[in-house]
């Protein structure tokens, strides 16, 4: 939902605008950190999972699952970015009326 409300711009108040954005880069953070630091941890094997987590899961877990969350939070971060651009492209025109 949030997506597709930043992708909209539908909210027409300023604030709700404001709020929309920044729980987008809020999500867009949360996201990539996720994405991140679990990248970070399976890939230098610093807690020493080996016992718990089999080569297979991490295989999988590097390759397919946790990419998913760096693009989403970069999908986020853009949608936000776009938002803002087209929030200030707005506050141009009206300015210029």
């Amino acid at each position: 939902m949030l997506a597709w409300l930043l992708a909209q711009s539908r909210p027409r108040s300023k604030p709700a605008r404001r709020i929309l954005r920044y729980l987008g880069w809020v999500v867009s953070c949360i996201l990539l950190t996720r994405g991140i630091v679990v990248e970070f941890l399976l890939l230098t094997d610093v807690t020493h999972l080996d016992t718990s987590v089999s080569a297979g899961q991490r295989f999988w877990t590097l390759t397919l699952w946790n990419p998913w969350f760096i693009a989403g939070g970069l999908a986020f971060g853009t949608s936000a970015l776009e938002a803002r651009r087209r929030d200030r492209s707005s506050l141009l025109r009206s300015d210029l009326r």
